[in-house]
This record gives structure tokens, sequence and C-alpha cells, in this order.
């Protein structure tokens, strides 16, 4: 009943009243102990930054202006920062030394002069004995990996959602189940994986006990929850009913009404995904475009940095979904269909390039550009120059070897690349895509990109390019979110 009462963040009453032993103590999950002690590191020894990559482009690539809102990091956060080891990750590394890094990289070091009160950041709240180290990690390792440019200071996931997740039972066990999974996915993790499936469960429980209530249903926590919940069903890479995800996050966003999250950020990025989840099967989207645009408001900007398509592609992308959804015939669409595809392949081709946030951006929209274009071609059949299909795969594969690895950038590569590597046919590219892949998931810690891998060794097999209608089959892209 905890769960369902108004005790903000008490969400250990019932387990920390019990006498029985906790299920999965550190030493059997592999989380290194929570709170050892180790010499302190400088806030200034964190993670250098990657040096610029050098590309044809870049006299046109300016620096990033500063961010609209300059947020500081929080106090947990700065507890956390001041304890992290300065390493680096090499993409040769195999599993152990990757786990003994993350081990380092998560311990909390004694207290730096200027935050002396916190040793391990959310100690000073109520959280289950069971919680603390994976939400330390889901603090310095999972949030960061979240967003496109890492280097940022305004985080979303730090900054708003676990802070929200530490008063909301619901959210705080799918944070954790979210972190468990990604740590499951970079190490293979066996019995991470069964922590993720034990805090997932308990997280959909306790998300249940509040849709008891019309008032209690219209909680931020409740709409959040949802979301992180995607996000591990996505990290996951396994069989999902994203539908039943998304309809219920239609559902409570139509309740709420105006209220929204702050900034709007939740239902921004979960109609971003509905959107996205579509494109990859016969299902229209929950959300709208109109949805999108009430969401991002006049500016028309996406909130936080969490969104790898600019929003003039994205309501494009939107556009060419649309239309293709409401075909009777997708294999013969209407003559008028397709002039207005070809239009939004002239429009998405002929969009000012976007320089204004420096290399990483740069070519990460840009390969996003030249997805789109192969995208629209090949589902509505468009008659294209072989060149031109050429032009445009070697242009995504182009962009992507210029993202530096191991980065947010490269991370967030999945949907150009899928879209490209189905046009691949030479053997060398396609072994490239195959390392730059594993990179993606050991970094970006989501299995996803593994199971569109399995997909393109299917279609690369065959030999035969495959028709995107049959590629939409519900069988095949059930459990897919290609973002």
């Amino acid at each position: 009943m905890a769960s369902r009462g108004k005790l903000a963040g008490k969400t250990s009453m019932a387990e920390q009243n019990t006498a029985r032993p906790v299920k999965c103590g550190h030493q059997e999950c592999g989380y290194p102990d929570a709170n050892p002690t180790s010499e302190g590191t400088s806030v200034s020894s964190i993670l250098p930054l990657l040096p610029p990559v050098l590309h044809p482009a870049e006299d046109v690539i300016i620096d990033a202006s500063p961010p609209l809102f300059d947020w500081s990091p929080t106090q947990f956060e700065h507890a956390a920062l001041a304890g992290v080891v300065s390493e680096t990750e090499s993409p040769e590394s195999d599993a152990d030394g990757l786990e003994n890094s993350l081990d380092r990289r998560v311990e909390m070091s004694a207290p730096a002069e200027d935050y002396p009160a916190l040793i391990n950041p959310l100690d000073p709240y109520n959280i289950p004995q069971e919680l603390k180290f994976i939400l330390n990690y889901h603090l310095l390792e999972v949030a960061p990996k979240l967003v496109i440019d890492d280097t940022l200071t305004r985080n979303p996931y730090s900054q708003f959602i676990l802070q929200l997740a530490l008063e909301k039972p619901p959210l705080l066990y799918a944070c954790a189940a979210l972190a468990a999974s990604h740590w499951h996915v970079r190490l293979l993790n066996k019995s991470c994986k069964v922590d993720c499936l034990r805090f997932r469960g308990k997280a959909m429980r306790r998300l249940q006990e509040q849709m008891w209530s019309e008032q209690s249903a219209k909680d931020d926590g409740n709409l959040t929850t949802i979301l992180m919940l995607t996000l591990t069903d996505m990290s996951l890479g396994e069989p999902s009913n994203f539908d039943a995800h998304f309809g219920a996050a239609k559902r409570l966003v139509d309740l709420r009404g105006s209220e929204w999250t702050r900034d709007a950020f939740v239902e921004q990025y979960i109609s971003w995904l509905d959107i996205m989840c579509s494109a990859n099967h016969h299902r229209e989207a929950f959300f709208t475009p109109e949805d999108v645009a009430a969401f991002t408001g006049p500016s028309r900007q996406w909130s936080h940095d969490v969104f790898p398509c600019p929003p003039d592609q994205f309501t494009i992308i939107s556009e060419v979904i649309r239309l293709f959804k409401t075909q009777p015939d997708p294999q013969n669409p209407a003559p008028e269909v397709v002039e207005k595809a070809i239009e939004c392949k002239r429009q998405v081709l002929f969009l000012p390039m976007h320089t204004e946030r420096g290399p990483g951006w740069f070519h990460l929209t840009e390969a996003f550009r030249h997805a789109i274009g192969i995208y629209t071609i090949r589902l509505f059949h468009l008659e294209a120059d072989e060149d031109e299909i050429q032009w445009l795969t070697q242009s995504v594969i182009y962009h992507a070897k210029l993202t530096p690895p191991h980065t947010g950038w490269t991370n967030h590569l999945l949907w150009p690349l899928f879209h490209a590597g189905l046009e691949l046919r030479e053997g060398r590219q396609k072994q490239w895509l195959r390392e730059r892949s594993d990179v993606m998931q050991r970094s970006g810690g989501f299995r996803n990109v593994e199971t569109s891998m399995e997909i393109l060794e299917q279609v690369w097999d065959s030999g035969v390019r495959p028709d995107y209608t049959n590629l939409l089959s519900p069988d095949l892209f059930n459990a897919m979110v290609l973002v």
C-alpha cells in the first residue's frame, strides 16, 4: 500500500521491514560494492573530451552556441562526478576489462572539499538497499548514454527523471530496470538480466496501482514510468508489445490535457519513439505530427538533446510515414501520393545542413537526411537511378564513419545505418557495419542494435534486396524500435 499512498520517496517500506534477505546482493549479481573507499579525484580529472574530427566540411561547421538554459549539475551529480576515476575505454577491451573499468568508474571516492556531505550521491534519500548501486550506475553511466552530446551539463534523465523517481516508486524501479538491462547488454551479465526483469515487474505492479483513480493516474511519474519501461524493452532487444506502451502513453496524455511534464520532454520523446517505431511496422502511430507540433510549441524545437533527428527532418519523415499508412494498397500507391513522396524526398535533400553544433551533430543529421531519402524511395517504389541509391547509401556510411566511436553521436546512428545496410553488397562495407554495430551496442547498452544486425544478415545471405512492404511484417518487427 505504500506505493499507492502519498509516501513520497518511501519506496522500500515493505522490503525494509521484512526479515527476508535481499534476493540479489552485490556479490551475487556481479555488482561492485556500493560504498567502497578510495582516494578522491578532482572534478577537473573527469574523462577528457574526444579530439575534434577532421573532415572536408570542417570549414562550414561553426562552434556550438551556448545552450539556452545552462543547467549546472545537481548536488548529487556533483558528488558523483567528484569521485569518477579518469579513465578511457579502448575499443579493443574485452568484457572483463570493460567491467573492471565500469566498476572503477561507479565507485564513490572520499568526498571532495566542496561536497563533504555526500560520498554516495543517492544515499541521502530513502532508496531500497537493492537499488543503491544500480541507481548510482544509472546516474553515472546510463543517463549520459541516453543523450546525443554527453559533454553537455543539461541532461533530463539525471536532472529531471531520476530526481522525480526518488518520489515515485514505479519510476524508481523502472530506472533500475533500465540500468540493470544496460549493464547486462554491455557486459553479458545474465544475473543482471534477472534483476532487470524483477525490477520491471515491480515497476509495472506499482504503475498499475497508480491507475486506481483519474487523479492519481495524471501524475507526472506515471507517464515518465512508461517512457523508462519502453527504453528498458528497447535495451533488452527481445519481443515486446510496444503498442501497449505507446497506447497507454497516448491515453494518459489525452487524460492530462494541457498538463505536460517539464519542458514537455517526456511527451516529445514518447511521440518520437512511437512514430519512428511505426516506420518499421504496418500499424499507424498513436501520436500524430499535430501532437508533436503541440509538444514542441511555437519554436518547433526539441526541448532536450536526446533526439538524433532534427525537427525539420522529422516533420518530413512523419509525412512520409503518414502518406504510406493512408494507402489502401501499399503495393500500388496512387499517382498523387507518389508525387507527394517525390516532393518529400526532394525537400529533405534540400534542407539546410545542421552545422550549428559542431562536427558530431553535422554528421549525425546528414546520415539521417540521406537515410530518409533511401527510406522514401524504397517505401513507395519510386523510380531512382542506381547511382542515386549508391550516393545516398555511401553518404550515410561516410558520415557514420566520421562520428567518433563510443559517443552519443555514434550510439544514435542505428536507424540510418539499418536502412543503408539494406543496400550494401560489398563485403568490406558489411564487415565495417558489423564492427561498428558491436561498438554501438557495447557503448550504448541497447540490444536492438544486435537484433537489427540479425535482420541485415538474413537480407545479405538471401542476396535479394527486400521489398519494404514485406519487411514491415508484424512478425518480424513486433519487437523493433530502430533508434
